[in-house]
């Protein structure tokens, strides 16, 4: 009978320190390092949501990946008549959300009608999130997309 206890013990004992393991092994969930000073700072992100939603500006992103990893991103940019909108300047990131360190800057090329283009090399195939962020004097606009590639 006491070797029953100190069985029940055991094993207890033994989930746990797998369950622990795992825990500190795996991936942790956080997205962002700096979580807490974000959240300090939501009501300005909630108001730069309403200017960009007063704007009325409307943007697609399109990505497409070859066998070799060669990516090419197209983000287009309509303004609130449907008409594109040129001459801003692009940048964004496109980040692996599952994999620390894969982050990669995009610069983007104007090719008109309201049309900017980037190409990069992702070292793995999957889900990946791209950000767009246009700006010029006086207005800025992002917008984000998950694709698979």
């Amino acid at each position: 009978m006491p070797w029953l206890i100190v069985a029940f013990f055991a094993v207890v004992f033994a989930a746990n320190a797998a369950f622990v393991y795992f825990a500190l092994s795996t991936h942790s969930g956080l997205e962002t390092a700096d979580a807490y000073d974000q959240g300090l700072h939501y009501d300005e992100t909630l108001a730069a949501a309403a200017r960009q939603a007063a704007l009325g500006w409307r943007a697609t992103i399109e990505a497409r990946r070859d066998a070799d990893g060669e990516t090419d991103i197209v983000a287009t940019l309509r303004g609130p008549d449907g008409q594109p909108l040129d001459g801003l300047t692009a940048v964004g990131r496109i980040v692996r959300p599952i994999r620390q360190g894969s982050d990669l800057s995009i610069t983007f090329q104007r090719e008109g009608n309201g049309r900017y283009r980037a190409r990069v090399h992702l070292a793995f195939p999957g889900q990946w999130e791209v950000r767009v962020l246009w700006r010029d004097e006086a207005h800025s606009f992002r917008i984000t997309k998950r694709v698979i590639l």
